[in-house]
């Protein structure tokens, strides 16, 4: 009887464990094709609903790593606290935090059986055939080219049902384009010039958005890539990638370049931000609490349109810290390799898209700071459970170890072998 519970028990666990790696990149697709209360559906039943099941059929034994969680728990459950002198709800801040465990606790699984170069093809491929779709949607709508002067693309400009928040969707196609140029190096020409299209489709719905924050971030992580691959061809291309992006803008009008030109109220809203830090220095506005940042007496923002501005003017100095602890633990307790060095690169991205357009961590699975920074940054840390490095001085003690009992057994077989021959 306690053989025929057991398999069934092994077996209801690797069905929720394909439950989850299925329901991950389903809902990873649902952020370039649907809007944001049917991303909102498709988390819940493709990811936090097994990972509820799984907890409860494992009796809590799939949570392998408690570390990251517990830091992680610390920083978003003190959010959630600060909901008693916000002007949030407590229980939508609690049910944030317990979407954001169970992501975690599904990133542990996708790296239990996904490996690192699979979710960068998944990445590549998904950005790709959606960014062509688009383009050929685009097209057949007939929108002149003089017209991008004038609007931004969103994917809900397109399909009347996706994302409609322009550096929102710049963010997302950024992603493919990081993972293709990841990708690149040592492949065949066919591959290669299939991942230069990619970018290329990617990129013009990047440029399309006339978003500056998710372009900017992406030409540095993609410049950082080359820097830290050192080849000739990664310089080349960038070099032809200039020159193209130079002829697109002359051929339009320079529409980019007057939008970065165009004036930003960014430092206006920081500023601001920074007064009412220094006003609620400890533990912050709390959770809720809009910003309500005024210009020439009209509303401008109701955050600071930067995260970690953010996080420091919701929690105080008591919730910026807990934020550095948690960001301490995960790389503390983690190896930069070559199964999880893709996940850093993309988790850079999102950070740095953070900084101008950024909210407070603490959000719905709907919004893109999941896909953008949350995913990436549970998938680099519990990637070295895949791999498991050890520190320089423990890897050469161990070796000495072994070298020194492979030469004893060594020693004593030559001694046995000398006594035979002598018999």
């Amino acid at each position: 009887m306690e053989i025929f519970f057991s398999s069934n028990k092994d077996r209801l666990d690797r069905y929720l464990r394909n439950w989850i790696v299925v329901g991950f990149f389903v809902h990873m697709i649902s952020f370039y094709v649907l809007y944001r209360h049917k991303i909102y559906q498709c988390y819940l039943l493709g990811v936090a609903l097994p990972v509820v099941l799984l907890c409860l059929v494992s009796r809590f034994e799939c949570v392998r790593d408690k570390r990251v969680l517990f830091a992680c728990t610390l920083f978003l459950g003190y959010l959630t606290i600060s909901a008693f002198w916000g002007e949030g709800s407590m229980l939508r801040a609690a049910k944030d935090t317990f979407f954001m465990l169970c992501l975690a606790l599904s990133a542990d699984v996708i790296t239990q059986n996904v490996s690192e170069r699979i979710l960068i093809k998944s990445v590549i491929i998904i950005g790709g055939v959606i960014a062509a779709c688009y383009i050929g949607l685009w097209l057949q709508q007939w929108i002149c080219l003089p017209s991008l002067k004038e609007q931004r693309f969103t994917i809900q400009s397109i399909n009347r049902w996706g994302n409609d928040h322009a550096i929102n969707t710049s963010l997302l196609f950024g992603i493919p384009i990081i993972a293709s140029w990841y990708f690149f190096s040592g492949k065949a020409i066919l591959l290669k010039l299939l991942l230069v299209a990619t970018m290329m489709l990617c990129g013009f719905l990047m440029v399309l958005s006339k978003s500056r924050g998710p372009l900017l971030s992406a030409m540095l992580v993609l410049f950082c890539i080359s820097l830290y691959r050192r080849k000739k061809e990664d310089f080349l291309f960038m070099f032809i990638s200039v020159g193209v992006v130079f002829l697109f803008f002359n051929y339009l009008d320079h529409p980019l370049l007057e939008r970065f030109k165009a004036e930003s109220y960014r430092f206006y809203i920081w500023n601001k931000c920074l007064h009412l830090f220094k006003d609620y220095w400890l533990f912050g506005q709390g959770y809720g609490t809009s910003a309500e940042i005024l210009l020439s007496g009209k509303p401008l923002a109701s955050h600071a349109h930067n995260t970690y501005l953010e996080i420091l003017r919701i929690g105080g100095i008591v919730g910026g810290v807990l934020f550095i602890y948690m960001i301490v633990t995960v790389f503390r307790f983690s190896y930069i390799h070559a199964g999880n060095r893709f996940f850093l690169y993309w988790m850079l991205f999102g950070a740095l898209c953070m900084v101008t357009n950024g909210r407070l961590p603490l959000l719905r699975p709907s919004h893109v700071i999941y896909i953008g920074v949350w995913i990436p940054f549970f998938l680099f840390y519990f990637s070295r459970n895949r791999v498991q490095l050890m520190p320089l001085h423990v890897y050469t003690l161990q070796n000495e170890k072994q070298s020194n009992d492979v030469d004893d057994v060594i020693a004593v077989q030559t001694v046995n072998l000398t006594d035979k021959i002598k018999t």
